[in-house]
């Protein structure tokens, strides 16, 4: 356990690592200690942990988003029929 001189220390050493923990082959019963996962039960982490380690997929439509760039402006476009041959 590490000892900190001052309350920044300890901050900035807790924010610069985030510990993830998997319990078995299951990545939905991961944990983080991230303020994200702490508010929603779920983060990029361990959503990244999971496609890492081949326990779930990536969807097609977030593999097409180049990390960084921002969504296109404007309403997005309805869905296509799904039954249209």
């Amino acid at each position: 356990m590490a000892v900190h001189d001052s309350f920044e220390e300890y901050s900035n050493h807790r924010t610069s690592v985030w510990l993830i923990k998997v319990i078995g082959n299951n990545w939905n019963s991961a944990k983080c200690n991230c303020p994200t996962f702490y508010k929603l039960f779920i983060c990029k982490h361990t959503v990244g942990i999971g496609i890492r380690h081949g326990l779930t997929d990536a969807s097609l439509e977030a593999k097409d988003i180049v990390p960084g760039q921002k969504g296109k402006r404007g309403r997005p476009t309805k869905a296509k029929l799904a039954l249209v041959v």
